[in-house]
């Protein structure tokens, strides 16, 4: 009879999942656009992919932590998203970093 409550935790454990959540990579609303960004390991790399951003067409302003990954950027116009969305990535990708969600990470 132990076997039946042994039997119920191994099943609820893996229903549970031990994948993680899927999260898009191109998030926010209107003009906010967050895109998590692989290999900012620094203040350094913070700058590089700010200036790269800061670059793209369609941007009014961009921040990144090196903390989180994070970048945030602020769009001229909404109108515009996915055509400032595609001159981030290229910026992204001209800057040496990938997106997470998007690009294959090794």
């Amino acid at each position: 009879m132990r076997t039946l409550p042994v039997l119920l935790a191994l099943l609820t454990l893996g229903a549970c999942g031990t994948e993680p959540p899927v999260v898009p990579a191109w998030r926010g609303e209107g003009n906010l656009v967050e895109v998590t960004v692989h290999e900012i390991h620094c203040a350094g790399c913070e700058q590089a992919v700010e200036d790269a951003i800061a670059l793209a067409a369609g941007v009014d302003a961009v921040t990144a932590d090196h903390v989180t990954k994070l970048v945030l950027v602020t769009l001229e116009a909404e109108a515009d998203r996915d055509a400032a969305i595609a001159s981030i990535r290229d910026a992204i990708h001209e800057a040496g970093r990938k997106v997470v969600g998007e690009d294959e990470i090794e």
